[in-house]
């Protein structure tokens, strides 16, 4: 942990907000995978150069969006 906050101390990484810092880390993901998934699209990246592992999450990511979008028309 301390190579992530290098210049902290073992004190204040203990006090850190975990939940909120988890929190953080799955939306730093979820843009990753949004960039590769737009990146593939303009042909930036091959589809390949994409594991099947993210185009995965990239799938439920899309599932989750539509489920939202329709949701809101209710």
């Amino acid at each position: 942990m301390l190579k992530r906050f290098p210049g902290r101390t073992l004190e204040e990484i203990d006090e850190m907000d975990w939940a909120r810092y988890t929190r953080a880390m799955e939306a730093a993901q979820i843009l990753d995978l949004e960039e590769k998934k737009v990146a593939s699209a303009k042909g930036l990246i091959k589809p390949s150069a994409i594991s099947a592992a993210d185009w995965e999450r990239i799938g439920k990511l899309e599932d989750l969006m539509e489920e939202y979008e329709n949701g809101q028309s209710d």
